[in-house]
């Protein structure tokens, strides 16, 4: 198989439309011929004459079976050599369907599949298999190029499944490996949200003059910032889960949030700093607040971004 181009990835419909070149190759003893009788050492078909002439022959009723719909442009070739080999080459623009696994969005890598099977023939009687020329012959085209994504290679996982009959039939799925490009991803959510972060942060840790008023006021404000982000995020990005790599990070900043107002409204609070000791033991351990939690929140952070990309 050779993917000479992908056009379009829809995320929110779970498809995308590709145009591929899908070569087949099997033996069938009975279609041999005489080379000095027939003049030819093989016999070709293309377009509807190779269709009309596969119609004909036993073949492995091999089927593409995440079709969303009737492919777009179709093109046979049909090959028939002395020796009873039979290759079919088929031209294909269609469109797949696709289940994307976004809770790495926007680090994500996909696999975007094309599932092969062939639900007339068990395992017992067809068996897909591929030797060194079907490997040298598939890949990406080097041509491909996708807006947004940065193509990878393509592999093949070769499994069976069980039938209504209980029998066991071949299965090969084609998967075209994309990287998506997360830099037009990135500032979107990260710049609102480390400003909607760091602000009252400064004011409730770094600036002196504040009094405890308006230290719990720009958390509440933060708060309803936040909020409105994460309203924005989901607009944006509808398709989104709440298992998303960006969700989460919106959970981890409501509760930096809440703990930033738990130590507003009793170590930042004069009335209640007698709690907690003497003047200097406050102006201890307001130093050790000031960096120690947002370097605790910037660490937590990078290994969540971190894991979603391995």
């Amino acid at each position: 198989m050779i993917v000479n181009n992908i056009s379009k990835i829809n995320e929110s419909g779970g498809t995308f439309t590709a145009d591929i070149d899908l070569l087949l190759r099997w033996k069938d003893p009975g279609l041999a011929f005489d080379v000095k009788t027939v003049g030819v050492d093989q016999q070709q078909f293309n377009g509807e004459e190779a269709t009309a002439k596969l119609a004909t022959l036993w073949t492995p009723q091999v089927k593409i079976t995440n079709l969303a719909e009737k492919p777009l442009r179709q093109e046979d070739g049909l090959f028939l050599y002395a020796d009873g080999r039979v290759v079919y080459n088929q031209r294909l623009t269609a469109t797949f369907e696709n289940k994307l696994e976004l809770a790495s969005f926007p680090f994500d890598t996909q696999a975007l599949p094309i599932r092969l099977t062939s639900s007339s023939y068990s395992i017992n009687k067809v068996i897909f298999g591929q030797d060194q020329s079907d490997i040298d012959f598939s890949g990406l085209s080097q041509r491909l190029q996708l807006s947004g994504w940065t193509p990878g290679n393509l592999e093949f996982v070769s499994s069976r499944f069980k039938g209504w009959d209980g029998n066991f039939y071949p299965q090969m799925e084609a998967q075209i490996m994309v990287k998506r490009n997360s830099a037009s991803h990135i500032p979107g959510l990260f710049i609102p949200y480390s400003l909607i972060l760091l602000l009252p942060t400064i004011v409730s840790l770094w600036v002196t003059t504040t009094d405890l008023e308006q230290r719990v006021s720009s958390w509440a404000g933060s708060i309803l910032t936040l909020l409105a982000l994460s309203f924005t995020l989901a607009i944006r990005y509808p398709i989104l889960g709440p298992e998303n790599i960006f969700y989460q990070i919106i959970w981890t900043g409501f509760g930096f949030q809440f703990l930033m107002l738990v130590i507003t409204a009793t170590v930042m609070n004069p009335a209640l700093q007698s709690i907690f000791g003497d003047k200097y033991i406050i102006a201890e351990l307001t130093n050790f607040l000031r960096w120690s939690l947002p370097l605790g929140l910037v660490i937590f952070l990078s290994r969540m971004v971190l894991l979603s990309m391995v």
